[in-house]
């Protein structure tokens, strides 16, 4: 009984199987079929709108050539046959049979027409020689075809009367009275030697002098036709593919008179074709009527041999499903025992795991405590990291504060004594090297604070337009003066069309360049140094994609310039270069292991790395070596705004009513700095020694400018800005916060806190200077202003220094073809050339002998910018540039 029972079920599971199958397969079947007319019916809809679209196009060209005897009151047949090569009509109107004109011709005017012909046409083409219209019978007008062309394969149609035959009559005619293009139904072309059935299309012209708003006003006007003959095979050949036009069977039809494909009064080989699809075409006004079949064994869509496929395998499947269950039911006995084995397997495995499963959250509990006690290790490290970085940082700004303040009064009152007229020549040496020494200082410390800068990621660069060559022409100045000091060449070399400006970081790409070639100038006892700047917009396309003319660059495109220093000097081993980019390392060898702190090359590297670059080293001990860098810079085309700001000379004064100033700082020492620099201007200086004093000699005195310290005791700084800045009546009061501490955070606060501006101490007379000419809006006077001798100096007198900004009032220039030469040799960096050029001029005009000596005096200082201030201004001048005839 019970092997009864498992039998019936593996025949129920067959009989499942087979039923399973059937109905997927016929689903399956039917969705292929769907599919498969669905992909008929999209081939047959885009077949017609593929024709729509080419027969529109064809009527577009011949609105085209209706336009061209709107424009023109009559065409030669040169003139047309040139018109139509410009068609080209076997690439943008395949399928068309040709493009042609047919001229209306009344019954009355036929023999001159012909005799028209032959006369203007017959010279330049022989088939008009012998020109008539055809066929010769008598008809009340004539339709004819004066031009069509290619004319090679069209020639036998010319001078046919299209109004011989009814269908041609009547299109013409119809286009005639509306105006608008119109289709013949079937004929055959006169030049198509197979036969085919074919149409026409004509567009009517009108002479344009005339009227042709109604019918009757439009057959009085006709001029004639803008024309082009088709054959339907060759349109539906032309327009859908050989493996499209296989898919299916295509009849077209026109009033039961087929144009292609069946023969007349049949659509296609209906009784054996699966699918079928009908639609209607406009051409014209005429309506093609396309009928599409599907070809016998032709398969449109995908998945033919899918049904066939799933039956197949649904019957495999059921009957090895039917095997698998009769096996199963005749061994139920031997499964039930493995599956009791098995069980008994799977418990054991189960105890097994479940023991491995403790072990493993006690090792992960363990291993938790542990990451644990890690991360309260790790956090307290990083804690005291940051701790040591914050300590570091108030330590240098400490230090930084601590060491600018004495800064302050050496290099402010070194400042203050070099302008003082009385003092000797030692005297003025001694102050020089007490200047000199006092910025050797602040540089070190400029030097640690750009380091802790770097590391702390705080240091930004601000670039700004800047001119190359002046850029460039400075430091070549520079240490070429350095170089014959010292007794070695110093050589400047220029690769490639530099830009004429360009945006960076002057001051830091200054500051890098300072330092290698600082570096090659103190490492080289003989020999040589060679500065280069080379272009590599042409070499190096990996910078900016591709090389490109200067002509084809966009305003603001990169630039990439390489900058080399190569030397002749001792050289770098394997060791030394490994180590050269190290803060506080150096590597140099006796005395020159001495100078410096060992930051320069460190903090360079760093900079160039904030300009997406590196520096680069090839070295070798005893022969030298070479460092270089590539930048990419954009473009600047204001570099000359930014680059005609010149110092005027020495400040002696101000115009304008006087201004009060109040000056608080803790440290008398800055207090004295400031009030001694501008009292001596004019102004009414008043001090206090805290923020306390400083707020009650505000109120009392109203100043126009007060310069107040940040750091102080009892009211600080920011405090005194903020009891100011309340007050109403002090809205107008000019701020400027004058500060060693020079991190930004320290100028972000105070400018926030309500100052207008902040002075780095020590400070510089000039920027403080230009700081009060901004904010007061006050015109200085200059030494020079006040006059100048018109005779040369004394022989054996010190030369007077000119005004940077032009010449003294007395002395001769040159002229303006002269000063040319002068300021570009100037421009140039050029200064040997330069003053060996104002020596001839001296000899050849001895009048000229002041302004050369103070060209003279301006080189020999290397004083470029001021040089070239005081020629720009002779030669503007000479041409009349403030007003002068």
């Amino acid at each position: 009984m019970r092997t009864l029972r498992r039998t019936r079920i593996a025949f129920l599971v067959l009989l499942l199987g087979l039923t399973a199958t059937a109905l997927v397969f016929r689903t399956m079947r039917q969705k292929v079929e769907d599919e498969t007319r669905a992909y008929f019916d999209d081939h047959a809809y885009k077949a017609t709108d593929a024709l729509a679209h080419r027969f529109q196009t064809y009527l577009a060209g011949l609105r085209a050539s209706q336009g061209l005897f709107v424009a023109m009151r009559d065409v030669s047949y040169a003139q047309w046959k040139r018109y139509v090569e410009t068609l080209d009509l076997p690439r943008n109107y395949a399928g068309i049979n040709g493009v042609g004109f047919v001229r209306y011709v009344p019954a009355d005017g036929k023999a001159a027409y012909e005799e028209e012909v032959r006369r203007t046409h017959g010279a330049a083409e022989a088939t008009y020689a012998r020109f008539e219209v055809k066929p010769a019978s008598d008809r009340p007008g004539y339709f004819v075809l004066e031009f069509l062309e290619p004319l090679e394969k069209n020639r036998q149609a010319i001078g046919l009367d299209l109004g011989f035959e009814q269908a041609r009559r009547e299109a013409l005619e119809t286009a005639r009275d509306t105006g608008r293009a119109a289709a013949s139904g079937r004929i055959t072309l006169v030049q198509d030697a197979a036969r085919t059935p074919g149409l026409m299309v004509a567009l009517p012209v009108y002479h344009r002098d005339l009227p042709h708003g109604t019918v009757e006003e439009r057959r009085a006007a006709l001029l004639g036709y803008v024309y082009a003959p088709f054959r339907a095979i060759s349109v539906v050949e032309e327009t859908l593919s050989a493996a499209v036009r296989q898919t299916f069977d295509l009849t077209i039809t026109h009033r039961g008179e087929v144009m292609y494909g069946g023969e007349d009064g049949q659509d296609a080989p209906a009784a054996r074709s699966l699918y079928r699809r009908d639609f209607f075409l406009d051409i014209a006004g005429q309506t093609w009527k396309l009928a599409f079949r599907s070809r016998p064994g032709v398969h449109m869509g995908s998945g033919q041999r899918l049904p066939a496929i799933v039956l197949a395998l649904g019957a495999v499947v059921s009957l090895l499903l039917f095997w698998i269950t009769w096996s199963l039911a005749s061994s139920r006995g031997r499964a039930e025992a493995l599956a009791t084995r098995m069980t008994a397997h799977l418990r054991e495995s189960e105890n097994r795991l479940r023991e491995h499963t403790q072990l493993l959250e006690i090792r992960v509990e363990e291993r938790t405590a542990e990451l644990k006690v890690a991360k309260v290790a790790a956090d307290a490290a990083k804690e005291a990291a940051d701790a040591a970085n914050l300590a570091k940082s108030e330590f240098l700004a400490s230090m930084s504060h601590e060491l600018r303040t004495p800064l302050n009064g050496i290099l402010g009152y070194a400042q203050i004594l070099s302008r003082s007229r009385s003092l000797s020549d030692k005297e003025a040496q001694g102050i020089s090297v007490i200047q000199q020494c006092g910025t050797h200082l602040l540089t070190l410390i400029n030097d640690i604070l750009d380091l802790s800068k770097i590391e702390a990621r705080k240091m930004e660069l601000f670039p700004r337009a800047l001119h190359v060559q002046s850029f460039v022409q400075g430091l070549v100045e520079i240490f070429r003066v350095r170089a014959e000091q010292k007794g070695i060449a110093f050589t400047y070399e220029q690769a490639g069309e530099l830009p004429a400006g360009v945006r960076a970081d002057e001051k830091r790409l200054l500051q890098v360049l300072l330092n290698l070639l600082g570096n090659a100038v103190k490492f080289t006892e003989a020999g040589r140094v060679v500065f280069r700047v080379r272009a590599l917009d042409g070499e190096a396309r990996a910078l900016d994609g591709e090389a490109r003319a200067p002509a084809q660059r966009s305003p603001g495109a990169l630039r990439a310039l390489r900058f080399e220093v190569e030397d002749t000097g001792v050289g770098l081993s394997a060791a030394q270069r490994e180590r050269l980019f190290l803060p506080f390392e150096q590597v140099g060898t006796g005395k020159r292991l001495t100078e410096g702190t060992g930051l320069g090359l460190a903090i360079s590297a760093r900079i160039v790395e904030l300009m997406g670059s590196a520096i680069q080293v090839r070295s070798e001990p005893g022969k030298g070596s070479s460092f270089w860098f590539d930048v990419r810079l954009p473009e600047a085309g204001e570099w000359a705004k930014a680059s005609t700001v010149v110092a005027r000379g020495r400040v002696t004064g101000y115009e304008g009513p006087r201004k009060k100033i109040l000056v608080i700082d803790d440290h008398p020492e800055n207090r004295a700095v400031l009030v001694d620099l501008l009292a001596p201007l004019g102004f009414e200086v008043t001090a206090a020694e805290d923020g306390q004093g400083g707020l009650a000699q505000a109120a009392a005195l109203a100043p126009d400018v007060v310069i107040t310290d940040l750091l102080m005791p009892g009211v600080d700084g920011i405090e005194l800005m903020r009891h100011l800045r309340e007050a109403p009546e002090r809205r107008g009061l000019v701020i400027i916060v004058s500060s060693a501490s020079v991190f930004e955070a320290d100028q972000h606060r105070s400018l926030s806190a309500g100052g207008d501006d902040f002075l780095a101490k020590p400070v510089r007379a000039d920027e403080l200077l230009d700081k009060l000419r901004r904010h007061l809006g006050i015109a200085w006077i200059y030494a020079q202003e006040k006059g100048a001798a018109n005779e040369a100096p004394p022989a054996g007198a010190p030369e007077a220094e000119p005004p940077a900004g032009g010449v003294d009032a007395g002395l001769v220039a040159p002229p303006p073809e002269a000063l040319a030469v002068l300021l570009d040799l100037a421009n140039k960096g050029r200064v040997k050339p330069l003053l060996e050029e104002a020596a001839r001029l001296a000899q050849a005009d001895p009048r000229l002998q002041p302004f050369v000596a103070q060209i003279r005096r301006l080189g020999a200082d290397f004083e470029i910018k001021k040089l070239r201030a005081m020629l720009r201004s002779c030669a503007d001048a000479a041409r009349g540039v403030d007003g002068a005839p």
